[in-house]
Formats: C-alpha cells, sequence, structure tokens
C-alpha cells in the first residue's frame, strides 16, 4: 500500500468533511488555480480555462445521493448545495495572498 494517495478529488472530498483551516493546501491549491499553475492545472483532468485562468474561485459543498434508475435525465447522482466551504476570492486578496506565502515556504 503506498503511504500517499495521489488522487486529488478524493482528497478534496476529505477536505469537504472537514474545515478549510485543516486543509490549507486546498488553498494554496485554489490559489496556484488562478495563477493557471502547470503544476496545480496538471492534477486535474481537463482545464477549463486553457487561455485565462478565472478571476475569482471558490469552493461550495454538496450532498450527493444516487438517483432513481428511472431518473428521466438519465442522470446518475442528485445533488443538493449544502454551504459554501470557502468564500470567493481573487488574486488581488491580501489575506489569502499572505497565507499562501507562508504556506509556500514550509
Amino acid at each position: 500500500v503506498s503511504p500517499y494517495h495521489y488522487r486529488v478529488d478524493w482528497q478534496i472530498w476529505f477536505a469537504a468533511m472537514s474545515t478549510p483551516s485543516r486543509h490549507p493546501w486546498l488553498i494554496h491549491f485554489m490559489w496556484k488555480l488562478l495563477q493557471n499553475d502547470e503544476s496545480a492545472v496538471g492534477l486535474i483532468a481537463h482545464n477549463p480555462f486553457p487561455d485565462k485562468p478565472p478571476k475569482a474561485i471558490r469552493a461550495e459543498l454538496y450532498q450527493y445521493e444516487f438517483a432513481p434508475l428511472d431518473q428521466p435525465d438519465g442522470a446518475i447522482w442528485n445533488r443538493k448545495r449544502v454551504g459554501t466551504w470557502f468564500p470567493q476570492f481573487t488574486l488581488d486578496n491580501g489575506q489569502i495572498k499572505k497565507f499562501v506565502e507562508s504556506f509556500s515556504s514550509r
């Protein structure tokens, strides 16, 4: 068994069961996505912003349940928004920038 689990989506799933303060790597990851950083974008299957990174980013929480087999639209999941895990921020957010810089120096 490997000591690491490399799937970022799986790590985000675990982070959602906790608070942002317990997962500083995810705020750092979000910061890097805003910069279209190759190392961060390389962790996702498809970059939806290949030419221009998003201006802002946030993390929302959803509760998922299996959809009924006879769901008209053929969906496998139904989801319901639960709330915000981390509020929207941009690259000009000084507080987040300071946090990311302190995290990067570890």
